[in-house]
This record gives structure tokens, sequence and C-alpha cells, in this order.
């Protein structure tokens, strides 16, 4: 039954460094550079929690 359901992924806004950490380890060093690179390998941005100091995103593609 692969492929049925989804795969979850959280990253997280750091203040100091600036930077964005993905809960599978990638650290992307622009809020555009995550979005091109998530967007470009199928995922998919399903909500946006917490303060302006403390964001999580939250994004889900398809299992393969």
């Amino acid at each position: 039954m692969s492929g049925y359901g989804w795969n979850y992924l959280l990253v997280k806004r750091e203040q100091t460094p600036a930077r964005w950490v993905g809960s599978d380890g990638c650290v992307y060093p622009s809020e555009t550079e995550m979005f091109y690179e998530l967007g470009a390998t199928g995922w998919e941005l399903v909500a946006i929690r917490g303060t302006d100091e403390h964001e999580v995103y939250y994004f889900k593609r398809p299992r393969a």
C-alpha cells in the first residue's frame, strides 16, 4: 500500500542567524529559497503558525 497518505515537513524560522531549518535537517538561507526548493520538490504549504519571532511552516506532499 505504499503511495497512500502524506509526508509532512516542518520548517522553523530561527532569528540568529536568520535561517529556516527543516525537520529533515535542511537549512535554507532565506524564505524565498525555502519556498523555491520545497515547491520544486513537490511540497505544498498548508499552514503557518506562531509569532513573528517563532514561525513554523507546515508542508505536505503525497507519499511516493
